[in-house]
């Protein structure tokens, strides 16, 4: 009969853990894009007023992004890059609606990822076409 003697007691709790408990951090040039001062623009939605919120919609674009299957260090640029094109389509504008927003986001989303501006847009649009028997197809 073999006896082990530890010098400390072994934590067998520890072991078994495949997945880490801390939660994984974006990297840290995500949040660094948006402290800049955002345009000040009016954001009318159904029912009240708000502010533009810059934060909010790349949030949004880079959730749309992971939805999509993509990396998070892709949907993180495409977030950047969609904001920057929205705000340049701000900057003429005093007060938009949300759904202006969107629909500006999901246009600029198109070029950089078509898959989530699929899942991005609130309105889905299907090519239709009728084939040689007259059916429709989508």
């Amino acid at each position: 009969m073999c006896i082990v003697k530890y010098k400390h007691k072994p934590k067998t709790d520890i072991m078994f853990h495949i997945h880490s408990t801390q939660r994984k951090k974006t990297s840290p040039h995500w949040e660094s894009v948006f402290v800049n001062e955002a345009p000040s623009k009016r954001v009318v939605h159904k029912n009240h007023t708000t502010a533009y919120d810059r934060h909010g919609l790349a949030t949004d674009v880079y959730h749309a992004c992971m939805k999509a299957f993509g990396y998070a260090g892709e949907a993180e640029k495409t977030a950047v890059e969609v904001c920057k094109h929205v705000e340049s389509w701000l900057v003429d504008k005093e007060e938009v609606t949300q759904a202006d927003i969107t629909r500006q986001a999901a246009r600029a989303l198109q070029t950089f990822n078509p898959r989530a501006a699929h899942v991005f847009s609130p309105i889905k649009e299907f090519a239709v076409s009728e084939d040689q028997y007259g059916f429709i197809r989508l």
